[in-house]
């Protein structure tokens, strides 16, 4: 029997021909099949992870004088907050960088900061 892994397709279905191939392929088979779709998580790549601790994490932090986790989770919750509604209620969830998609933009970008009324207590 063969694994997972030796039946797995990576799919990029933001392309349309892409998917006009997947759906012509599938409508091809005859019999009875089950498939497995698991979404493809992108991850944040050592090349970015190392700008955002080395240069991004540093420099902020200098200004802002404090600890590098602490700059972390300032900046996540400047630019990876969103609000969700829980029982008549809306929190704020601050997301990680991992759950970014690339190319996505995060709910704030730099000119936000800049002109938003952030403060941040020492």
């Amino acid at each position: 029997m063969a694994s997972k892994s030796d039946k797995t397709l990576l799919l990029d279905t933001s392309q349309p021909e892409t998917r006009k191939q997947v759906f012509e392929a599938i409508r091809a088979l005859e019999g009875l099949y089950t498939t497995d779709l698991t979404r493809k998580r992108w991850r944040v790549g050592n090349g970015q992870r190392g700008y955002y601790w080395g240069y991004m994490v540093t420099e902020v932090s200098k200004l802002i004088d404090k600890y590098r986790e602490q700059t972390d989770k300032a900046l996540n919750a400047m630019f990876l907050s969103e609000p969700w509604e829980i029982a008549g209620q809306t929190i704020t969830v601050v997301r990680s960088l991992s759950d970014l998609a690339p190319g996505a933009k995060p709910a704030l970008g730099l000119s936000g900061a800049i002109n938003s009324n952030v403060t941040i207590n020492p």
